[in-house]
């Protein structure tokens, strides 16, 4: 049986979702001059790829080249685990093998995209990463604890069900990072649609147009705060 690693839906889930599909299985020449076009495409669309196990490194340097401040960076995480089993887990051989052969193109880009984060790793300076990581985890961790109140809890896996305080509740950024994914996502298409969340006589809208679940104060503020926002950029 002869594995088609373009077409396979199972397979190389980043590539493809970067357009591999499209981009790559029509070119002539062999799976690897494919993988190798694909690969130069990714380097010339992307001036930074951000690699999720060098999360905070990757973000400073993100800080960096579009000249922002710590707190645009900050990020709450959602999903934690206190279980290191499947982190600690030592994969059989064969099993390393097979998910290499089943992942080709990605394990290639990961690897190519890896070896560009290392030079812009040292470009920037190791010290001088290592130190910048150092004080946005202590900024980011005071921003949080400054955000939520948190229970303690001693579940393995949990969703964090975080209270805002009430500091938190004044705060935009807290507000934002509070949200689920799915109002985030409508807030973005919203805007990328129709650029405002009011209706003909500049009445609050935002709850008629998001029907999925009650919306809190806090955040149709927010959203009518990224409408003021939107319109000052695109107005002047």
């Amino acid at each position: 049986m002869k594995l088609n690693l373009f077409l396979s839906y199972m397979n190389r889930q980043a590539s493809q979702n970067l357009g591999c599909k499209t981009t790559s299985v029509f070119r002539e020449g062999t799976l690897q001059e494919k993988i190798d076009d694909f690969v130069d495409d990714m380097l010339q669309e992307f001036d930074l790829v951000l690699l999720t196990d060098y999360f905070d490194e990757s973000l400073v340097l993100l800080k960096e080249l579009m000249g922002w401040e710590y707190r645009d960076i900050f990020f709450m995480k959602r999903f934690y685990t206190t279980d290191r089993s499947r982190k600690d887990s030592v994969l059989s051989p064969e099993t390393e093998y097979l998910i290499r052969k089943y992942n080709l193109v990605d394990v290639q880009l990961y690897n190519v995209f890896h070896q560009v984060f290392r030079q812009k790793v040292r470009e920037f300076g190791e010290e001088r990463l290592r130190n910048q990581v150092t004080e946005f985890r202590v900024l980011r961790d005071e921003f949080e604890n400054n955000c939520y109140e948190k229970p303690e809890d001693s579940e393995v896996f949990k969703k964090k069900e975080w209270e805002l305080t009430e500091w938190g509740r004044k705060e935009h950024a807290c507000t934002f990072l509070h949200m689920p994914d799915i109002k985030i996502d409508f807030l973005v298409s919203e805007l990328q649609a129709n650029s405002d969340f009011t209706d003909l006589q500049g009445q609050d809208n935002v709850s008629e147009l998001y029907k999925k679940e009650p919306m809190s104060e806090e955040e149709k503020e927010f959203m009518l705060s990224i409408q003021a926002a939107h319109d000052q950029h695109v107005l002047g």
